[in-house]
C-alpha cells in the first residue's frame, strides 16, 4: 500500500510519446531500503535494461552509489499488449500471475517497458520542494505515516485544495470535547475525525478516525484510533494503533509495559502496539485482572 499523490495523465503522456508498452512509475530511494521492491536500471531515454525483483543486493543509480531507481507499483500499458503477456503467463511453469515477477520481466525481455520518473507528476510535495511517496506494508510506517500528519508543515498537505485527496467520509455529527477539570491536559497537536466525545482526556501527537469515544482520564499518546473505539475511564495508549471497533477496558495501560504489550498483542520491530478485537476478547478470556495493566 502506497500514499502519494500523482498526475497520471503526465504519466500516460511519457507512455504514448515513448513508444513504450509498458511504463512503470518509478522513484530514487535509499539502497538499503530497496530490497524491498522491484528495482530496475534504465539507459538515457529511460527503457528499461534491466529490473529485479526485491534484490538482497540492489544495483544502484549510476553517479548514486547509495540510491537504487524503485518500481512504485503503478503501469500503464497498451491494453493489447496486456491482454497477450497475461496469457503468455498463463504458459509459464509454476508461474506466480505476478506483475513484478513475470509480466515486468517479460516486458523486458521484449524490448518494450519503460520508466517514468515519479518527479514529473508528482503533486505532493512539501515545502522545500520534496517529493512524497511512502510505502504503508508495515505497522512501523503506516504509524508513522499517520504520525507524520499532525506536525505543523507535514510533508503531505493534506489541506491542499489545489489537489485535494477524496475519500468517503462518515456522515455524522461534529466532535464534542468536554472538559470540567481545570487541570487537564485537554488535545494538542493531533487529527481529530467527526464523531468523536472526548471527556476530560488528554490527546497528544495523535490520530482520530470517526465515532471515537474517549472517556474520563484517559491518556492517548502518539497513537492512531482507527473508527468506532471506546476507549474507557483511565486508560493509558502510548504508541500504539488501536483497531476498529475495540473497545479498551477501563485502567487498561497499552504502550507502558512492554512484557505485558509482547504477551498480549503484536508490537512491531519499532516498538508499535497493534490492539485488535480478537486480541483483547482472549486477553479478557484468561481473565487477567492483575495490577500490571489495570489500575
Amino acid at each position: 500500500d502506497h500514499i502519494y499523490k500523482m498526475d497520471y495523465s503526465q504519466m500516460v503522456l511519457d507512455h504514448v510519446t515513448s513508444g513504450a508498452k509498458c511504463t512503470v512509475g518509478s522513484i530514487e530511494v535509499p539502497r538499503e531500503d530497496a530490497r524491498e521492491f522491484g528495482v530496475m536500471s534504465v539507459n538515457e531515454n529511460l527503457k528499461v535494461k534491466a529490473f529485479v525483483e526485491k534484490p538482497a543486493d540492489p544495483p544502484t543509480m549510476i553517479g548514486k552509489p547509495n540510491s537504487s531507481l524503485a518500481s512504485m507499483g503503478i503501469y500503464v500499458f497498451n491494453s493489447d499488449y496486456l491482454y497477450q503477456a497475461l496469457e503468455r503467463t498463463v504458459s509459464i511453469p509454476n508461474t506466480s500471475h505476478d506483475f513484478g515477477k513475470d509480466v515486468l520481466p517479460m516486458a523486458l525481455e521484449d524490448g518494450v517497458l519503460y520508466a517514468h520518473p515519479f518527479e514529473r507528476s508528482c503533486m505532493g510535495r512539501n515545502t522545500e520542494g520534496a517529493i512524497y511517496w511512502r510505502d504503508v506494508g508495515t505497522l512501523d510506517s503506516f504509524w508513522q505515516s499517520n504520525i507524520d500528519l499532525v506536525s505543523k508543515e507535514p510533508q503531505l498537505d493534506i489541506y491542499d485544495l489545489s489537489w485535494p485527496i477524496r475519500g468517503n467520509p462518515a456522515q455524522t455529527y461534529p466532535s464534542k470535547f468536554f472538559y470540567d477539570d481545570p487541570g487537564c491536559k485537554q488535545v494538542d497537536n493531533s487529527l481529530i475525525s467527526g464523531g468523536c466525545v472526548i471527556t476530560n482526556a488528554s490527546i497528544s501527537y495523535s490520530v482520530l478516525f470517526d465515532n471515537i469515544r474517549v472517556n474520563n482520564g484517559a491518556i492517548i499518546e502518539h497513537s492512531v484510533i482507527l473508527p468506532q473505539v471506546n476507549v474507557g475511564k483511565n486508560c493509558i495508549l502510548k504508541r500504539c494503533i488501536i483497531d476498529r471497533h475495540v473497545t479498551i477496558p477501563d485502567g487498561m495501560k497499552i504502550g507502558v509495559d512492554a512484557q505485558f504489550d509482547s504477551k498480549h498483542f503484536r508490537v512491531s520491530s519499532g516498538g508499535v502496539v497493534l490492539v485488535t478485537e480478537s486480541m483483547l476478547q482472549k486477553l479478557n478470556g484468561e481473565k487477567i485482572t492483575s495490577e500490571e495493566h489495570l489500575d
